[in-house]
């Protein structure tokens, strides 16, 4: 009898005739099982929410690791393009040219050290989204300094990149964010157009700023 009512799920007995504190100690080792069965699932509830949290996070973490690698290689191409050139020519090079590419290696170095610290940021990583910087400064001459700093990639494949950029006032916006997108836009363009064609940039103003 005892093995048949455990087998049919009983999961304790007590036999006749029985004493009342031993009846109230099994009562309450089973009512202490209970409570601990039920903050056992509530534990396993919780980690499987915090795996999941995890897994999200880790899934953002290799978002921004994509994006970083994408973002910093178009540049850095460039940067190691300019290096060499600065390298190979700098006794001929006229100070004003040698100043302005120092410059624009300067900025976009700068640049990319800003991107490299928002995306070891680990609050941006949590929050799945880059926080954008607003700063009043000229679209132009962002665009001018991304365009010389990929005509010598650009010089590999026999491209030219011409410019049409219209004189525009001021106005906010984060020159990171924006010095990526052209970054994309100019090395997709250099990589995907035949060798020999020009590459146009322009700059224009349509509605109202």
């Amino acid at each position: 009898d005892i093995v048949k009512g455990f087998e049919v799920g009983g999961v304790d007995y007590i036999t006749k005739p029985f004493r009342q504190d031993e009846v109230y100690a099994r009562i309450e080792t089973h009512v202490n099982m209970e409570v601990l069965k039920k903050k056992l699932i509530e534990n396993n509830l919780e980690l499987e929410t915090k795996n999941r949290e995890l897994e999200e996070l880790n899934g953002l973490k290799n978002k921004f690791i994509g994006m970083a690698s994408h973002d910093l290689r178009n540049p850095l191409s460039s940067i190691s393009g300019f290096s060499e050139m600065l390298k190979e020519d700098i006794d001929i090079l006229p100070k004003e040219e040698r100043d302005e590419y120092l410059d624009i290696l300067c900025n976009v170095s700068d640049q990319m050290l800003n991107m490299v610290n928002e995306l070891l940021n680990v609050s941006v990583i949590e929050s799945g989204k880059l926080q954008l910087k607003y700063i009043n400064s000229s679209l132009k001459r962002l665009v001018e300094t991304r365009v010389r700093l990929y005509e010598a990639p650009a010089g590999k494949k026999n491209i030219t990149l011409k410019s049409d950029l219209a004189d525009i006032p001021d106005f906010e916006f984060d020159p990171n964010r924006i010095g990526q997108v052209l970054d994309n836009l100019i090395t997709n363009a250099i990589k995907f157009s035949p060798e020999g064609k020009p590459v146009y940039i322009t700059l224009k103003v349509e509605g109202k700023l």
